[in-house]
């Protein structure tokens, strides 16, 4: 295969993994969450990131096989003799796009959790649980909420 059709595949594997990415935001930004439709995304998501970690593996190889080196700037300056370099740049670009959205999206679901965190804190608290004992210690968790009706 030659360098310009796999780096054609691989901008196709990173477009297609902004798209999930921005899919997996909405959910996360939805006022109740759904969590199977997360896991979905999760799963489709590490799935998207095993076939670009393989199609990385195997441009590595198509550059090494032209003569270039496997690193970075082998694979730069191969675009460029091939005039491929627009082509590389964009590829770069979604590459990093991917990389701002899958972390944002980790803050969300960081930010989700505390908020659940200190959610249940306050329940337990309400129900005479305190988190910590008199002197200042966490007090192990019974595991269950007592609630009436």
């Amino acid at each position: 295969m030659s360098l310009d059709k796999q780096l054609r595949r691989q901008q196709r594997a990173l477009d297609a993994l902004v798209e999930l990415l921005h899919r997996e935001r909405q959910a996360l930004t939805q006022g109740r969450v759904d969590g199977e439709l997360l896991q979905c995304l999760a799963d489709a998501k590490q799935t998207h990131f095993v076939e670009l970690e393989a199609l990385e593996a195997k441009r590595r190889q198509e550059q090494q096989a032209l003569g270039y080196g496997a690193d970075h700037s082998g694979a730069q300056q191969a675009a460029r003799d091939m005039g491929l370099l627009d082509q590389w740049r964009a590829l770069q670009e979604s590459a990093e796009l991917v990389r701002g959205l899958n972390e944002r999206n980790g803050g969300l679901i960081l930010d989700r959790m505390t908020y659940n965190q200190r959610m249940l804190n306050a329940l337990h608290e309400l129900r005479g649980d305190s988190l910590y004992n008199p002197a200042g210690q966490a007090r192990k968790a019974s595991g269950h909420l007592a609630y009436r009706a």
